[in-house]
Parts: structure tokens; sequence; C-alpha cells
């Protein structure tokens, strides 16, 4: 009964220690495809990201864009055609020392009829 009692504890032992072998495996293995889940995951959410912002970029430009050329369109319309088109010297020279950039003077027309409404 002695000899059956520590072969019976020693099959045991060894059977044990396989299936915690096993079971560490599996562990293991469901680590690593948990980690690669979370990178894929990862690299797929940083990338919806940087479409969604490249196209709200897209949509705010056009949307600048059009109301740029409602202002301008208003601008145009609200302001008397007698005007020259060519100004002074002295008039160009205002806006150079003013920091506006040159083309600026219709654009800022358009903004100063814009913000009277």
């Amino acid at each position: 009964m002695y000899k059956a009692r520590t072969e019976y504890l020693e099959t045991r032992r060894l059977i044990m220690s396989m299936q915690s072998m096993f079971r560490g495996r599996n562990a293991r293995q469901r680590l690593t495809q948990l980690r690669r889940m979370r990178a894929a995951i990862t690299i797929q959410r940083c990338w919806r990201g940087f479409v969604a912002r490249r196209a709200y970029q897209a949509t705010l430009r056009a949307a600048l864009t059009l109301q740029s050329g409602y202002r301008i369109k208003v601008c145009a319309k609200n302001t008397p055609a007698e005007q020259p088109e060519h100004r002074s010297d002295k008039h160009a020279q205002g806006y150079r020392h003013s920091g506006a950039k040159p083309g600026m003077e219709v654009a800022g027309g358009a903004q100063h009829i814009w913000e009277a409404h």
C-alpha cells in the first residue's frame, strides 16, 4: 500500500506540473493575442482620428472659402462703383505699414461691411 500511495502521489505531481505548464502556456498565448489586439485597436483609432481631422480641416477650408466669397460679393454689391481701381501710393503705403498684406484692401472692406451687420 505504501508503494501504491507513493506512485499515486508522484503521478499526481507530474500531472499537476504538466497542467500548470499547459495553463501557463495558454495564458501567455492569450496575453500575446490581447497585446496584438490592443495594438491593432490603437493603430485603427489613430488612423480614424487622422482621417476625421483631415476631413474636418477640408470642411473648414471649404466653409471659409464660401464665407470669404460671400463677403466679397456683399462688399462689392454695397460699395459704390465710382471708386478708382488704382489707389494712390500714399494709401498703399499706409497698408504696408499697417502690417496688412497686399491685396487685403478688398477683404478688409468686406470684413468691415460684414461686421456692420
